[in-house]
């Protein structure tokens, strides 16, 4: 679980240290509307990545030999995950369209990069490496 731990450690913190960056240029830009867009923004994709942390960490921990594969699932959870959260925000809280859009990118794709970085990390450390029958 500790592969869990870390990655729900590590999005926190990207997620935190984005919306410190990020909320001054959106409430300058679209005012009050733009900066509940990025904590709603924010939320959506960390809940998506959380989620998507938890089936990675399980295997890595317990299954390491199918890590890479729940690590290829936890990709679509993310993204399905943050598209429904997405558009159910949308339907129900009706935010501005496009600060809500825009932030919604931002932090799904800063997330991804980081998301990505951390699954290499853990798939290496954990995977089987193959034996060179040469050596």
């Amino acid at each position: 679980m500790k592969y869990t731990a870390l990655q729900m450690v590590v999005l926190a913190a990207v997620v935190a240290l984005a919306v410190l960056l990020a909320e001054a240029p959106v409430a300058g830009h679209w005012g009050a509307v733009g900066t509940q867009a990025l904590h709603a923004a924010a939320v959506i994709c960390l809940a998506a990545a959380l989620a998507a942390a938890i089936p990675l960490g399980l295997a890595a921990t317990y299954w390491r030999q199918y890590a890479p594969q729940v690590a290829f699932a936890g990709t679509a959870i993310r993204m399905l995950g943050t598209a429904a959260l997405g558009l159910a925000y949308q339907t129900l809280a009706d935010p501005h369209p496009p600060s809500f859009l825009t932030c919604l990118f931002g932090v799904y794709i800063t997330l991804l990069l980081v998301e990505t970085v951390l699954i290499v990390y853990i798939v290496k450390r954990v995977y089987p490496q193959p034996t060179s029958e040469g050596e």
